[in-house]
Order: C-alpha cells, then sequence, then structure tokens
C-alpha cells in the first residue's frame, strides 16, 4: 500500500517551541503509517539538527544555507565572509528590490513540492508561511505558534490577508490563539481547526529519570529549587527574574532559581546585567540549554514561568505530567493548561508572594504534589483530522 506524505517546512532547527512541538508529533504521524519529510532553510545551526537529520527531504542549499545562518556563531575568514554576503543581499534587496534568500528559497521549496506531497505545511510564520502559500500542493496547512494579534504588534501590522486565502486549513494549539487569528481574519473562521500541540508523556517521564544529566551544581542542592525553561528572550521576560529573586532573598528564603536556556549575546548580556544589579549570582543561575531539562523539572520544587505570552506551553506540559507544580504568568493559554490542582495563575507582581507561600506553607504546597497530573490525550485528535485531509484528498 502507498504511504501517503506530508512535507513540514521549518526555518531552522534551533531550540524553542516550535522545534519542539515537530519533534514530538513526528512518531506519532509515523505511527499511522505517514511518510514524514521536513524542508529547512537552515538544516545545521542548532540542537535538533541531529534530530531531524533523518526526516531531511533534500540536502542543505549551500546558498540557502549562507543566507540564513547568523554570521556570530561563526569565526574569521568565514564570519567576515558572510558579513559579505549579507551586505550584498541587502544591497540587491534595496536597489533592485531583488530578495536574494526569497527567490532561493522559492526555488528550492518548489523542486521538494514536485515530490509527490499529499499535504505541505507551512510549521513556522514569516517568510515560510509567505513562500509555502506560493507552492502548489493537493493540499496546504499553516500551523500558527503565536498570539497573532500580538505577532501583527511586533510586525507592525503587516497585512497577510492575501497569505491565508491560498491554505486550505489553519491549526493553532490553543483557543485563546485561535480566537486572537479570528479577531484578525473572521473570514478565514471556517479553516481554523484548533488542535493542541503533542505531548509524548512516557518519553518525558523515562528521560527524567537520567539523573546523570544533571548539573553538578544542581544534583548537591537542598535549597528550595524553582527551574525556568525556555529561550532568553523578551517574551519568556526571564529579564524579571532577578527582582523577584531579590524579594525573596530579603524575606530569608533559602532558595535557588535555576534558568535553562540559551539567548543572544544581547538578551543574555541583558539578564545577566539584571542578576548583578539585584545582586543575587548566588540564587540565580544560568545552566544554558539543555537536551534533556526533564530531570531538572523533576526534580525542582516549582516550574516558573514568567512569560509575557504563549501559545503552547511545554514546560508547563512536561511539568503535570512529572507532578512538578507550577507558577505562571497570567497569560490567555494559562487558563487552558493550568489548573487550581496543578499551580498557580498570577500576575508577575504577585510572583513572589505566591512563591513566599508555597515555601513557608508547607500543606498548601503539597496541595499540589499529588498523582501525576497528564495532559488530555490529544494525539489521536491530530491523527484524525490528517488522515480526513487525506482521505479528502484521494476522493478527489
Amino acid at each position: 500500500m502507498k504511504r501517503s506524505r506530508i512535507l513540514f517546512c521549518i526555518e531552522n532547527v534551533r531550540q524553542g517551541g516550535i522545534s519542539k512541538a515537530l519533534e514530538s508529533l513526528l512518531p506519532f504521524i509515523e505511527q499511522e503509517h505517514i511518510d514524514a519529510r521536513i524542508f529547512c532553510a537552515n538544516q545545521k545551526d542548532g540542537p535538533y539538527a541531529r534530530t531531524f537529520k533523518k526526516y531531511f527531504h533534500r540536502k542543505q542549499n549551500k546558498l540557502l544555507y549562507l543566507l540564513s545562518t547568523y554570521h556570530r556563531e561563526h569565526k574569521s575568514l568565514k564570519r567576515i565572509g558572510l558579513i559579505c554576503i549579507k551586505a550584498i543581499s541587502k544591497l540587491l534587496k534595496r536597489t533592485f528590490k531583488f530578495d536574494v534568500f526569497s527567490y532561493v528559497l522559492k526555488k528550492e521549496l518548489n523542486k521538494a513540492s514536485k515530490d509527490n506531497f499529499n499535504i505541505i505545511i507551512a510549521f513556522s510564520e514569516g517568510f515560510i508561511t509567505q513562500i509555502c502559500s506560493q507552492i502548489k500542493a493537493p493540499k496546504k496547512i499553516a500551523w500558527i505558534h503565536l498570539d497573532y494579534e500580538r505577532y501583527l504588534e511586533y510586525k507592525n501590522n503587516i497585512n497577510e490577508e492575501e497569505i491565508y486565502k491560498n491554505y486550505d486549513y489553519i491549526i493553532i494549539p490553543s483557543q485563546h490563539c485561535s480566537k486572537s487569528f479570528i479577531k484578525v481574519f473572521p473570514q478565514y473562521r471556517n479553516k481554523v481547526q484548533v488542535i493542541p500541540n503533542l505531548v509524548d508523556e512516557s518519553k518525558i517521564m523515562e528521560l527524567s529519570t537520567s539523573d546523570k544529566d544533571l548539573d553538578t551544581k544542581f544534583s548537591i542542592d537542598d535549597n528550595f529549587r524553582l527551574v525556568s525553561v525556555g529561550r532568553i528572550c523578551y517574551e519568556k521576560r526571564f529579564f524579571e527574574i532577578p527582582a523577584i529573586a531579590k524579594e525573596l532573598k530579603e524575606q530569608k528564603i533559602p532558595f535557588k532559581w535555576y534558568i535553562i536556556g540559551s539567548g543572544s549575546e544581547n538578551e543574555t548580556a541583558y539578564l545577566k546585567k539584571h542578576i548583578e544589579l539585584n545582586n543575587v549570582e548566588e540564587q540565580v543561575i544560568l545552566l544554558d540549554a539543555k537536551d534533556n531539562p526533564y530531570p531538572y523539572i523533576r526534580h525542582s520544587h516549582v516550574l516558573a514561568v514568567t512569560s509575557l505570552t504563549e501559545t503552547f506551553c511545554y514546560a508547563i506540559a512536561e511539568a503535570k505530567t512529572l507532578n512538578t507544580p507550577v507558577i505562571t504568568t497570567n497569560f490567555g493559554t494559562a487558563y487552558e493548561v493550568v489548573s487550581p490542582e496543578n499551580g498557580i495563575i498570577c500576575d508577575i507582581k504577585d510572583f513572589g508572594k505566591n512563591i513566599n507561600e508555597l515555601y513557608c506553607n508547607k500543606e498548601y504546597y503539597n496541595q499540589f504534589r499529588r498523582l501525576p497530573n497528564l495532559v488530555q490525550d490529544t494525539n489521536n485528535k491530530l491523527c484524525i483530522f490528517l488522515k480526513e485531509v487525506l482521505k479528502n484528498n484521494n476522493a478527489h
């Protein structure tokens, strides 16, 4: 029997929610005997390069790689060469309105689309969604991983109406973000499918027992441990943590707050500056990104989420699976994933007060330490949806 084929199109293989979401769903799609492949603009720079290697549909286009890699991550002559290539590309765009990157990307995607894929999925927003909208395919799906109204705010209210017009379906992982998208584009309401991101709970629980992966600083720590996991970026608001830590320090709470994640030089420097200004170098510890953060979540007393916005917070889903209490800021989707049984939702200004209560009131804290509160099983929902799309496609 001929297997159906799906091509997922992404920008890169760096740390982040998009890569995590794709990593989680691929095994479930394979269980349905669907051949899943990945088209990626930059297949090399990032921790998921190894994870996705067997799924890459084509070899890395060298020019596409040179145009998409960050020159700061390379040294000496290669860095200079990359800066020159980027400068030439910008010059062509300004002078002749010719975008080299978009041209090469579209050319490569066109080649890939001719390899008999039943569905092409634009799995990251921005230029991937834009270019995929111009590619021919039996069915096309746009997968949105963000709050669309907030996205428009920092994109200066760009108009993407024509882009989404060319998609058959639009998948969004939460009700909150679905409402946000439909508010902007009510005409596409019937295209929207709300399908929460997949969570491989058995894999998370298995990996969480690998204590050999723990950093020495963490494994010998007997303080009240908080952990925050994610990219060091504005949306995660890790820069708020040092001030909260200072408040806890002044209250004489013996704690350590571990931040697991990496970010740009500027964002990381900004976070370190706030740690120094608040004099909490002993309390707030940066551990960089980890391939396996689950032992840290399992052995922490609290998962702390300070985000400004989240479409689907994997760290919360993982903490629920590992029975680690959650304290999170009150972004829209928090109310869909956190309940009074497994965590606290509060304003960022009340973070310290709630952590203090969790530490001081053991009975209150222990009510969150119940049996694992597993994430609602949505894995079948995605597979049923994809099979229905494939069935309808074959019928035509």
